[in-house]
């Protein structure tokens, strides 16, 4: 979402560079973007609470989801783009907790950093 939105133009400028950066560094082949549902951001930056209806917080999240691939894609045609939703306590739109189908990424977050 910050990605995309010109109310907050240096968050669109630090991911860019952020994933220019991984490109060099590391040579990444993949960018996961993940969105989560009750988003605060969504909130501010699109003026509603998609929360309150489901099917509704699914579409508007699906269509920046989609937006930000495409503009991945088309800057960096050999990058591989997944894209998830997550609900707050972690679990995809099947129930799958993130973290279990992914168990060898490092933490999403530790308490005390």
């Amino acid at each position: 979402m910050g990605t995309l939105t010109k109310k907050y133009p240096t968050w669109n400028k630090t991911f860019w560079e952020h994933l220019d950066i991984a490109i060099k560094l590391r040579s990444i082949h993949k960018v996961i973007i993940l969105d989560h549902r009750d988003c605060g951001a969504y909130k501010v930056i699109l003026g509603e609470d998609f929360a309150k209806d489901s099917a509704k917080e699914t579409a508007a999240h699906t269509t920046q989801l989609k937006r930000l691939s495409a503009l991945i894609k088309k800057k960096h045609p050999k990058l591989e783009v997944e894209m998830l939703l997550i609900a707050l306590d972690g679990k995809d739109s099947s129930g799958t907790a993130w973290r279990k189908r992914n168990e060898s990424a490092p933490p999403l977050c530790s308490a005390g950093r």
